[in-house]
């Protein structure tokens, strides 16, 4: 090989290297800044919780939780029934969140009571199985309307659960109880104990009875709330526990039964029972094609990276693989995170969107290899 071309071949290797380098570079900025868009804020929020001046209740922001007490008892199985009042009043008609939960160590999903756009959802799953945007056993549409107080009342026993709103009947669902989880799990408001799922409102009461409701009862303890609930109430059978949200101020909100079984708001705001990779679930389509679409152009750079000093099917094969590690790091990360979620669901989708920018890339070289503007 002749001096000149010696030179003109490490010219062309240098141009190679420095564009490797550049390539190289962009693709550790882009893994930044996806980096910064999963854990933004990088800590808790503040929690977002305040009491309604000069009125009952506590209001709900963007990241609000209440930690609640429990078990209410140690083992039940809620033979005997059960009875949930919950005095909410919605931020607006269309949203979501869990308004009250309640989890344990063995089930963080024991039981969830959510505003489901104007609609009411009653869940609870068992443990590993994967959470779905639809698929409530319980859900009652056209509940919600905003600044207005709502009575929503949940009664179980061994024939059902039924809902009522503002003392009226809406709906009854065989084989499906709820009461185990009431009287053994322990409480949150606000948000789920197993996820960021906040909710936007008022919460003004909580009434817990050890038994299930009639009817009448439950019309008639509608009529008492907005006024002397703990008068009414009071002397209802069955009472176990009963929140009027009447402090003003602090951090607790007590139990007019038994002191002991306080509400308390931390200063920060905190999932409890995260779980960390949960059980992967494909149901939000909207959530499965950002995941994928967020991936692709890493995979379709990383994979011309690899390309341009090895085997373009290794390239491709490295890639998926980087790439997944990546996603798994993200996502176990996001496990100390309130705000984000630690799920296998992201981990699939993200591999899938490394996959087919991979893929992108591969065909977009061969094609252009045989047009022959580019070089093998």
């Amino acid at each position: 090989m002749t001096p000149a071309a010696r030179g003109l071949l490490r010219i062309v290797w240098l141009q190679k290297l420095a564009t490797r380098k550049a390539l190289g570079r962009l693709i550790l900025l882009l893994m930044a800044a996806m980096a910064v868009a999963c854990f933004w804020p990088f800590s808790a929020p503040r929690n977002s919780v305040s009491w309604i001046p000069g009125g009952h209740g506590v209001r709900f922001g963007k990241h609000g939780i209440l930690m609640g007490p429990g078990p209410l008892r140690q083992d039940d199985t809620g033979a005997s029934g059960c009875t949930l009042d919950l005095w909410v009043e919605v931020r607006q008609s269309d949203s979501y969140g869990a308004i009250f939960a309640a989890y344990s160590a063995a089930n963080p999903r024991l039981l969830r009571i959510e505003q489901f756009d104007d609609g009411m959802a009653v869940r609870s799953l068992a443990p590993g199985e994967p959470a779905r945007v639809g698929g409530a056993q319980l859900y009652v549409d056209g509940v919600f309307a905003p600044v207005k107080p709502f009575l929503l009342t949940i009664t179980s026993d061994a024939h059902g659960t039924k809902a009522f709103v503002n003392g009226i009947f809406r709906r009854v669902v065989p084989d499906f109880g709820v009461c185990h989880a009431v009287f053994t799990g322990r409480f949150v408001a606000g948000t789920d104990a197993s996820s960021d799922y906040s909710w936007r409102g008022r919460l003004a009461g909580i009434a817990i009875f050890d038994n299930s409701l009639t009817p009448e009862e439950v019309q008639s303890d509608y009529k008492a709330w907005p006024d002397h609930p703990n008068l009414a109430l009071g002397r209802r059978r069955g009472l176990a526990a009963l929140y009027l949200f009447d402090e003003g101020s602090g951090s607790r909100v007590r139990d007019a039964i038994s002191r002991a079984n306080s509400f308390y708001m931390p200063d920060r705001y905190i999932v409890l029972a995260q779980s960390l990779l949960s059980f992967p679930s494909f149901d939000n389509y909207l959530d499965i094609v950002l995941n994928i679409i967020g991936f692709m152009p890493l995979g379709f750079m990383l994979c011309g990276y690899l390309g341009m000093r090895g085997a373009i099917g290794a390239s491709f094969a490295k890639t998926v693989l980087l790439c997944g590690l990546f996603s798994l790091l993200i996502e176990s990360l996001q496990w100390f995170l309130p705000t984000r979620d630690s799920d296998m669901t992201d981990v699939i989708t993200n591999i899938a969107g490394s996959a087919v920018g991979a893929l992108l890339y591969t065909v977009s070289r061969r094609w252009l290899v045989s047009l022959g503007k580019l070089t093998q």
